[in-house]
Parts: structure tokens; sequence; C-alpha cells
């Protein structure tokens, strides 16, 4: 019930609450001021440069370095390490090829390798409530979502995760897709209704110009470490007698190549 209600707060404190109080305060008669100021670094924001330039330590170091933060007594040099060594791992990259390159790919997708993760787990297996790792009130949170976007690949015509569509029928399975994404569709998602209807309108059936919607579903569905691309052919010219031009034949689901280790 706890976590149901943070749930609730949550999604009031970004989409509904403030603008509500604001709405209150003058319908009270009172005035409100709104200041510019600039944000302020806290001392447990942790940056790309954090992570870089932090230790390269070894397995045994970091067992105890976890140690040490499930007691609250970790130093902040030390969680830099921690999170280094979590990029590594997980990434499947040496320490020492940690730099800024790297991080301005993977910075802040940690979250997307697990996603995936899950997500594969969730395709070919389906959902277990009982599993290892959360409580039940996560398990069923993350199934609510992996599930709408098992709904929104398989409504475009995918019926696997390695197949293609072609882009006659990509284009018309657009308008069956749309419909999903209803009021609890958005509510799990943190979505404005604005922002969903806005893109409804400028959608029309048929219409080849499907960039906005793919850049749509590219952002949903990229959180789960996928994205959709084009796959295009190039065309002959009679004419000229030459491949002059290129059009798109399909489309195909593609892992995001910071996931892809081969």
């Amino acid at each position: 019930m706890l976590r149901l209600w943070n749930k609730f707060e949550d999604l009031n404190n970004k989409l509904y609450l403030f603008p509500l109080l604001l709405h209150y305060i003058t319908q009270k008669g009172h005035t409100y001021v709104i200041k510019d100021e600039k944000p302020y670094k806290t001392y447990d924001n942790i940056t790309m440069n954090d992570i870089i330039e932090a230790k390269n330590i070894c397995h045994e170091e970091y067992e105890c370095l976890l140690d040490k933060q499930q007691k609250g007594m970790i130093l902040q040099k030390e969680r830099f390490s921690l999170e280094k060594y979590y990029y590594a791992q997980i990434f499947n990259v040496y320490l020492e090829d940690i730099d800024l390159g790297f991080m301005k790919k993977h910075y802040n997708k940690i979250g997307v390798y697990y996603n995936n993760r899950d997500f594969i787990d969730y395709w070919y297996n389906g959902f277990e409530e009982n599993t290892k790792h959360g409580n039940k009130f996560d398990n069923q949170n993350k199934f609510h979502r992996m599930k709408c976007i098992q709904d929104v690949i398989l409504e475009l015509g995918f019926d696997n995760l390695d197949c293609k569509v072609e882009k006659k029928d990509f284009d018309k399975n657009i308008s069956d897709m749309l419909k999903l994404i209803n009021s609890n569709f958005r509510m799990l998602f943190g979505m404005k209704k604005a922002e969903v209807d806005n893109l409804i309108k400028i959608y029309k059936v048929g219409d080849t110009n499907n960039k906005p919607i793919l850049g749509f579903i590219n952002k949903l569905i990229g959180e789960y470490g996928y994205k959709i691309k084009a796959i295009w052919k190039a065309k002959y010219n009679k004419k000229t007698k030459k491949m002059d031009s290129s059009i798109i034949t399909h489309y195909k689901i593609n892992i995001l190549e910071i996931l892809n280790k081969e």
C-alpha cells in the first residue's frame, strides 16, 4: 500500500500537483512568484568526469565497497569507483577503456541494460509473479510496462524480435498501434496527454512520412534496448540507367548498439 501511495504521489508531482496548486492559489485571491534560480550541484550527484577519473578497482575491492555501501559507510569517491566498475561489467569493457567517448554513449544506460534483459526473458518465457528480485508491486509494475511494449511491437506487425515488416504493412499498422496509447498507458509511462494527442493529430492513415511516429516509438522501446530501423533499397532509374535514389522497403527491430556485444 505504501508503494502504491508513493507511486500516486510521484505521478501527481510530475503531472498534476503543481499546476493544480497554482490554480487554487489564484482562485483564493492570492498571488505567487516563481523565482528563476540556478540549480545547485549536490554532493550526491555523479557526473561522467567523476566516473572517468575514479580509481580502478578489482573484484575484491568491489565486494568490500559494496559491503560499505550497504552499511552506509561508503565515501563519495568510493561510490564513483563502484559506478565505474558497474559500467565496465555491464557493458563488457576494461576499466581502462572508460573514457569520455564511452561515457557519452553509455551514461545513465545501465537501466536500459536491465530492462532489455528482463524484457527478453518476458518475451520468450512470460511473467512470473514470484521473481528472485523485487517485490510484488514492483514486479507487477514492471510486467505491465513490458506487456505494453510487447503489444506495441506486435501491433506494428513484428511477430518476433528478429523479423521484418514490409513498409506498406508497417504504415497501415500504425493507426492500430496508436489506439493502445490510452490513459492507463500514458500513466504507466508518465506521458502527458497533450503530447500523445498532438502526435495522433499529425498522423494520417497511409501517410508515408512517419518519422514523428517512428521517433515516438523508438523513444518508447529504446528504454528496453531496441530501435526500429528502416531498410533501404536502391532504386534504378531507367532513363539515366543509374541507381539514383533509395526507397524504404522494410522495417526491422535492432538491438541498441550499446547492448550489442558481438
